[in-house]
């Protein structure tokens, strides 16, 4: 099944979303930093044997409006809420990954009401930290994102690239393919680039989370399934904010997947798009 294509007006903002099936429920999927709606394809199309899936593409991402100076916690976060009130959606299965778990847990937490189901693959929650002292002989994550390359010949030259890379090497060919085609576009000089650009993803990676919206996550009420792999750091013992939400769910779940980095939908995707699945359908 192929998914649709539509925008909705969101905070001000022209989201972009994709839509699989027609199920009585609505899972919405949020996606991580320099990623983008497409990603979640595979996932969708298992999905939507039981569910009606949206995806979309955060502002800077995908085929959303992309505004410089706009991309603060706060902004990016509003805009859940505003594109599911937009759609006039209730009781929401809601999936977010990395960065996307930050959006899907702090921006949940506002419409919390509206959430019937939340599951987070080890979400970005660092909140009211402190960043570090830049050392000038350290490159770090947004300056390594910034170096990254933006131009190829065509998107077959894409995947051969990507698919050596540390980051993307270890993914479901399908699905990196999936995000390939859906994060590039063609310029009128004909090269292919990346619709998320890499001063933008370096950006979100460099953005503090205001301590505020911290207490706001007591506010997840619903069934809560933590999805790590298994690298402890991930684990609720080692997150306050994790550690907030369990309490305040009235079901958490926290299941560990093996043999993974954190890419945890991308590299195995069989094994999460069941674990999803199987959580949704008992809630």
């Amino acid at each position: 099944m192929e998914p649709t294509s539509h925008f909705v007006d969101a905070n001000g903002t022209k989201i972009h979303y994709l839509e699989w099936g027609t199920g009585s429920k609505t899972i919405v999927l949020v996606h991580g930093s320099g990623l983008c709606a497409s990603i979640w394809d595979m996932s969708a199309q298992y999905l939507s044997s039981n569910f009606r899936v949206l995806a979309l593409d955060l502002r800077g991402h995908g085929d959303s409006d992309k505004t410089p100076g706009h991309y603060t916690w706060p902004e990016i976060v509003s805009d859940l809420p505003a594109f599911i009130e937009a759609l006039r959606l209730e009781d929401i299965l809601l999936v977010g990954h990395s960065r996307g778990g930050g959006v899907a847990s702090l921006g949940g937490a506002l419409i919390a009401d509206k959430i019937a189901g939340l599951v987070l693959i080890e979400p970005t929650l660092s909140l009211g930290r402190i960043l570090p002292e830049k050392d000038p002989n350290t490159l770090s994550l947004a300056d390594i994102t910034r170096k990254r390359r933006t131009e190829f010949d065509d998107i077959q030259s894409i995947f051969n690239s990507y698919s050596k890379a540390d980051t993307f090497k270890n993914w479901e060919h399908e699905i990196l393919w999936s995000y390939i085609v859906g994060g590039t576009f063609q310029q009128s000089n004909g090269f292919y680039t990346l619709k998320c650009l890499p001063e933008t993803e370096a950006i979100f990676y460099e953005e503090n989370t205001p301590t505020y919206m911290f207490d706001e996550l007591a506010n997840i009420t619903c069934p809560t399934l933590l999805i790590t792999s298994e690298n402890i750091h991930r684990y609720p013992e080692n997150s306050i904010a994790i550690q907030n939400v369990k309490k305040s769910a009235s079901l958490f779940e926290h299941s560990i997947i093996t043999n993974v980095g954190h890419f945890i939908p991308q590299e195995k995707p069989n094994e999460f798009n069941e674990l999803v699945f199987n959580f949704f359908n008992k809630i």
